[in-house]
């Protein structure tokens, strides 16, 4: 599956505010996303992605490669994936 299939069934199911999408990823409420967070996502809304892939979407988020995604490095990432939302 290509990246941009993917990131197209990911911005079908993901028709919500950028703060709730986050919070659905960090399901441990630690206030930052891993790449664990993205692949459990994933599974969660069963889209079953080669490893390689969730890395390449994990990727666009951590931008500084730090390993953590922040709130505000989350929203950054995700605005394109999003439409119609109220907040952006």
């Amino acid at each position: 599956m290509s990246l941009e299939i993917l990131r197209q069934r990911i911005s079908n199911k993901l028709e919500v505010k950028s703060e709730t999408a986050f919070n659905t990823l960090d399901q441990s409420e630690k206030g930052y996303l891993v790449l664990d967070d993205f692949k459990e996502f994933l599974t969660m809304m069963n889209v079953y992605p080669a490893m390689k892939n969730v890395a390449l979407i994990y990727e666009r988020f951590d931008k500084d490669q730090d390993g953590i995604v922040g709130y505000d490095d989350f929203c950054t990432g995700i605005t394109p994936f999003l439409t119609g939302v109220k907040d952006f």
